[in-house]
């Protein structure tokens, strides 16, 4: 199996039908979705007008994806490739969202730690010693008496604001607010905050997801080499 690293249209920022001070509604989720179309995936399209949310599919998997009209991304996904929640697998994607970087890190965590901590205790400690600002995020259902608790891991370095959210079956939601990074132009008719280079920003975010889609379906070779196993070994 050959390494797939993703990309969408070269990374031309050539999407056509956007410029600048004339964005409507909707417009950056269709470059987004058409972005995805061209590297491969089948995209599904919201039902109503009003609705940025869509779906990608490709290599047995499926991952939603919400695209504001004024930056806001956010990503859900539950990686498939190990069949079960993988520390090592989850790591990675978590650290390539919030820097960008895709590399194979060593497991940070000993064999015998990971014996005695839940899942979501190894992900924890394995981001914080890679150095990343990680907390538990507690809920609480006072009906049922039930506790529930993730994960949120963000970079101090990058893309800040960013943030990954991780459960403990493994699912990763990953959230990025893009208008606080592109530069703003006058608010359209629409009166929504649009952005400068739409068709550029929409490049940079199918990048993203493509390969963390090629990365929850285990086809990064530097992540590859831990799966079933992993931190876990």
């Amino acid at each position: 199996m050959e390494e797939e690293r993703i990309v969408a249209d070269g990374g031309s920022g050539t999407h056509a039908g956007a410029a600048p001070g004339d964005m409507m509604p909707g417009v950056l989720m269709g470059l987004v979705a058409e972005g995805l179309r061209a590297a491969g995936f089948t995209v599904h399209l919201p039902a109503r007008e009003d609705e940025r949310r869509i779906s990608a599919d490709r290599w047995g998997g499926r991952c939603d994806l919400l695209v504001g009209d004024s930056g806001l991304v956010e990503w859900e996904c539950l990686p498939w490739a190990s069949g079960a929640p993988d520390p090592k697998l989850t790591a990675g994607i978590a650290a390539f969202l919030l820097t960008g970087k895709d590399e194979d890190y060593p497991c940070q965590v000993s064999a015998g730690d990971t014996g005695t901590m839940p899942f979501r205790g190894v992900i924890g400690n394995e981001l914080r010693v890679r150095g990343f600002d990680v907390r538990l995020e507690v809920y609480q259902d006072d009906a049922r008496f039930e506790v529930f608790a993730d994960i949120l891991a963000a970079s101090p370095v990058h893309h800040l604001g960013a943030t990954v959210r991780i459960s403990d079956n493994g699912a990763i939601a990953w959230e990025r607010d893009y208008c606080h990074e592109a530069p703003p132009i006058a608010r359209s008719p629409e009166y929504f905050p649009a952005l400068a280079n739409p068709a550029e920003l929409a490049d940079s975010i199918v990048t993203t997801i493509a390969h963390a889609i090629a990365l929850a379906a285990g086809k990064s070779a530097g992540l590859r080499a831990g799966l079933n196993g992993g931190c876990d070994e």
